[in-house]
């Protein structure tokens, strides 16, 4: 590993892959919240996937996250959800364009973080995000039936596209009419859906009118306040610098900041902790993120590999988002 990628991943905190943080710490569920049956075998005792230890696979928990207790065990898209719903109806309060492309990124990110996809080297050419396309390494279930459904779509597609493609393709935003058959419909809708699940919502008729709609408003108020909690101490106490953000939770941070969904979670704050939190959010969104891509496709560490990947992702999904 040369000097120059030594200094990049010190700087940026990346670390070998057996001591990656891929996914939520875990809270332990309450009464009332019921646990979807996952894909593979989990060991109750210990909370890690049971007789895997590869370093894709344990991607479940870190054992040294001290937050662990604080955070419920929700995906990307359920947190946003959380993050920009009210209590009664569970009514977004993004515009819909904006929480469509949004969620999409969201599952391309967990996709990563879960060891099934990845990004085309950049090559002698450093091609940009546009250009390098995206490719299935794993198709097995990730227990998530939304990740499952978009991770088969692009298992099954006879064409690479890259990250901005895919996002476009999942949103149904094409001018190609072959490829309308790639669209996710009802994304939040299955999202509410997994919280109802989880025992966070639930569902409920509201009669209008003219019509009757199905809301889906929060029953566990205890998993948002942990999940807003979190939220906010990022941006506050435990702020240590973008640099030592794990990629999961800079990829929250960054999303919410680019669809402008943080004014809600950061409604409580002081007016000090709110200065501080809204600069911190603005410094995330400065950062150049094709500048990053290049930075971390010039690291060629095979022990890095896995990180440097989702980060790239990440910063794809970002792309995307500004220019939408």
């Amino acid at each position: 590993m040369s000097g120059q990628e030594r200094d990049y991943l010190s700087v940026y905190n990346i670390r070998p892959e057996k001591d990656v943080c891929y996914r939520t710490p875990y809270l332990p569920m309450s009464e009332n919240l019921v646990q979807r049956k996952s894909a593979r075998v989990r060991n109750s005792n210990e909370n890690v996937r049971d007789g895997d230890d590869s370093p894709k696979d344990k991607h479940a928990f870190d054992d040294d996250d001290k937050f662990r207790s604080k955070r419920p065990n929700l995906t990307l898209m359920e947190e946003l959800i959380l993050l920009s719903s009210k209590d009664d109806t569970g009514e977004t309060f993004l515009f819909n364009n904006s929480i469509s492309l949004a969620m999409r990124a969201c599952m391309l990110v967990e996709l990563a973080i879960r060891g099934r996809i990845e990004m085309e080297p950049a090559g002698i050419r450093k091609k940009n995000s546009e250009r390098r396309m995206l490719r299935v390494t794993n198709n097995s279930s990730t227990g998530e039936p939304l990740l499952d459904e978009a991770l088969k779509l692009m298992s099954e597609s006879t064409e690479a596209d890259s990250v901005s493609g895919w996002l476009t393709l999942l949103t149904g935003e094409t001018w190609n009419p072959t490829k309308l058959g790639y669209q996710m419909r009802n994304v939040r809708l299955k999202t509410c859906k997994g919280l109802v699940e989880k025992g966070i919502c639930t569902a409920s008729t509201q009669n209008m009118v003219i019509f009757s709609m199905t809301v889906y408003p929060i029953i566990d108020t205890a998993a948002k306040r942990s999940v807003i909690n979190y939220f906010c101490d990022l941006l506050t106490k435990n702020w240590k610098g973008v640099e030592s953000l794990s990629p999961r939770d800079f990829a929250l941070l960054s999303i919410c900041y680019a669809v402008e969904t943080f004014d809600y979670p950061l409604s409580n704050l002081n007016d000090s902790e709110l200065e501080m939190a809204l600069g911190r959010l603005r410094q995330i969104g400065k950062i150049d993120s094709e500048e990053e891509i290049n930075k971390l496709s010039s690291i060629t560490d095979d022990s890095f590999r896995a990180e440097s990947n989702i980060r790239q992702i990440i910063h794809a999904c970002l792309v995307t988002l500004d220019s939408f």
